[in-house]
């Protein structure tokens, strides 16, 4: 089973978007790749993007696409992991922090990005940028990873 990070962003500049997501990725060393709408999955119709977007899926480090250490909150011995910081809520506030630059980026119109494991959505949640990092670490502290769809407007 794999802990999984995918989704895509409303754009009406999908180069700029695509540029955007690949140097804060690099910025964080964690991996970036970028995928098709048939990739989203398990994402409900409704959610699913319509006009210009950019889909893409996230890694613990750069060529991966499983994010299970990003994502799994467990604590390691120092070292463990190598450059990931050995602690979950240190990892979940790399991903965090990613999500945050995104939804900031001046191209950006809506970023929805889900977070589950072996890409069981199971709920969803619009949220503030301004909100965010509360949630997300209320529902990580609660089950990890959440298996919960991210919908977060852009600015």
């Amino acid at each position: 089973m794999s802990n999984d990070v995918y989704g895509f962003v409303a754009t009406s500049n999908p180069a700029k978007t695509q540029a955007c997501l690949s140097a804060a990725a690099a910025k964080r060393g964690i991996g970036l790749t970028f995928v098709t709408e048939k990739e989203l999955f398990n994402f409900p119709a409704e959610f699913l993007p319509t006009g210009s977007y950019v889909a893409f899926a996230l890694g613990d480090r750069p060529g991966k696409t499983s994010a299970d250490y990003l994502t799994d909150m467990v604590d390691y011995a120092p070292g463990a992991l190598g450059d990931l910081h050995a602690s979950g809520v240190a990892r979940l506030n790399v991903l965090i922090d990613w999500i945050d630059e995104i939804a900031g980026d001046q191209s950006t119109e809506l970023l929805c990005i889900a977070v589950a494991e072996c890409s069981e959505i199971e709920s969803h949640a619009h949220v503030k940028r301004t909100e965010l990092r509360e949630l997300m670490l209320r529902d990580f502290r609660s089950y990890a990873p959440p298996n919960k769809l991210y919908l977060i407007l852009g600015r």
